[in-house]
């Protein structure tokens, strides 16, 4: 395999830019005509981060883009793939390190004809608490996740690339928007998970109290991700079914279930069903999470007030967004 275009979105971080090129540059180095190109798209950097970016380009021979305006990750990725030349692309987020094993895998594939998407594994480092700023708690594995990802460029252009409405710019919110994407590339042609496809996330060192609260405010477009994928339960799962992705509806429907409880009042309101109703809640969040002392300081507001978050994004985004055409983009 031959003729990659390498397509890393990326927004005031270009420290942790360098460890992602600092992992590719021997293989550029060894085997010139796999990597065809870098690209890096800079969407809504600030402009002190500007000459940073300038100096990895070239630095590491890459070619380099700068949106002023952030228009979130989808568009960057679009751009990207708009200014690319080679047969595939492979999208990397920019807080990754790709392991070499990656480079003897694409080395040694033939891909066929009808192939049009190959997913990496990502794998991340353990959190420590339930604070800590982490992008999940297990391994990115089976849900066409874009920090590690290729796709045929002609398929990819085809169908309009990624669909741009999953981006919230207030707030930065995105999600659901490579789910999407891979299934509209499924209905094309063939994908493939290789699991020797490999980059490392390393955890942030630092923590973010209210993660979990910040964390729920991305489904704000999950009632749109659904609309417009007929096999979104396949996926995401129901209230009472676990998806392919892991993920359980379950908790946005205990949230709706305190709120409506507490909003009808006097005629349905029973302090020690809400109560259950707040514990079963407590433990879908913290289930998989270690939680340390420390932790409890703000764990029970976290969980107090995650039903309002969650809630009331799902159903602001379900209002402002599930009537929108897809935004798609013109190559």
């Amino acid at each position: 395999m031959q003729a990659i275009s390498l397509v890393v979105p990326t927004c005031n971080r270009p420290g942790v830019l360098r460890n992602l090129l600092e992992s590719l540059a021997s293989i550029r180095l060894s085997q010139p005509l796999l990597i065809l190109e870098v690209i890096l798209v800079s969407d809504g950097s600030k402009g002190e981060s500007h000459p940073a970016y300038l100096n990895l380009a070239r630095e590491f021979d890459a070619r380099y883009f700068w949106f002023s305006q952030s228009r979130g990750p989808a568009f960057a990725r679009n751009y990207g793939v708009a200014q690319a030349k080679g047969d595939w692309v492979w999208f990397c987020d920019d807080d990754l390190v790709l392991e070499s094993c990656s480079f003897d895998e694409l080395l040694k594939l033939t891909p066929a004809q009808d192939l049009v998407l190959i997913e990496g594994v990502t794998e991340v480092e353990e959190a420590t608490g339930l604070g800590d700023k982490v992008p999940s708690r297990s391994d990115f594995k089976g849900g066409f996740g874009t920090g590690n990802l290729l796709v045929r460029r002609e398929t990819f252009t085809r169908i309009g690339g990624f669909d741009q409405n999953y981006f919230r710019r207030r707030g930065r919110l995105h999600f659901r928007e490579d789910t999407d994407l891979g299934l509209r590339m499924s209905r094309e042609g063939k994908t493939v998970l290789l699991p020797k496809l490999l980059a490392f996330h390393p955890a942030e060192k630092a923590t973010d109290p209210w993660f979990v609260l910040r964390d729920a405010r991305k489904y704000w477009f999950d009632a749109y991700f659904k609309r417009n994928n007929s096999e979104a339960k396949l996926w995401i799962g129901t209230p009472f079914s676990k998806g392919k992705l892991g993920t359980y509806q379950l908790r946005g429907f205990v949230s709706d279930g305190i709120l409506l409880h507490v909003l009808w009042g006097p005629m349905i309101f029973f302090p020690t069903i809400w109560f259950f109703q707040y514990l079963l809640l407590a433990v879908l969040i913290l289930r998989n999470i270690r939680v340390r002392v420390s932790d409890l300081l703000y764990a029970i507001p976290v969980i107090f007030v995650y039903p309002w978050v969650h809630s009331w994004f799902y159903w602001r985004g379900c209002f402002s967004l599930y009537f929108r055409p897809r935004n798609l983009y013109q190559f």
